[in-house]
């Protein structure tokens, strides 16, 4: 398998989209425990994927999709990712700021939920 693209920048932009939703993930299995999959089902599947604009693009979304798509990370990720391999020097901040908003929100949910509730992310 042939990968194009800057590596790098590629190996970020999916590791940046795991991370975000591993952090989601533990975040709700302190909150809510076991039903944990139903918020991360609907915010990474659900919404994420069907406004990420990676099987149609953004513009041909409904407005709806079009909308929270740039604020979801499958629609940053994908956003980076797509730049990274079409356009290599005209790399946008945007979609690489909603992942860090993410990456920093969610790890702090993490750390406050842990703190607050006196557990730990494994059921």
């Amino acid at each position: 398998m042939h990968c194009t693209g800057p590596f790098a920048e590629l190996w970020a932009a999916l590791g940046a989209e795991i991370a975000v939703a591993a952090l989601f993930a533990s975040t709700m299995v302190v909150l809510i425990g076991r039903w944990a999959i139903l918020p991360t089902f609907t915010l990474f599947i659900i919404f994420g994927n069907a406004s990420s604009g990676g099987a149609v693009a953004p513009p041909l979304l409904p407005p709806f999709y079009e909308l929270i798509g740039r604020f979801l990370p499958p629609g940053a990720t994908v956003e980076t990712l797509r730049t990274a391999v079409y356009f290599p020097s005209a790399q946008h901040w945007k979609p690489i700021l909603v992942m860090t908003i993410w990456l920093m929100g969610t790890l702090a949910g993490l750390l406050v939920s842990t703190r607050l509730r006196g557990r730990a992310p494994a059921p």
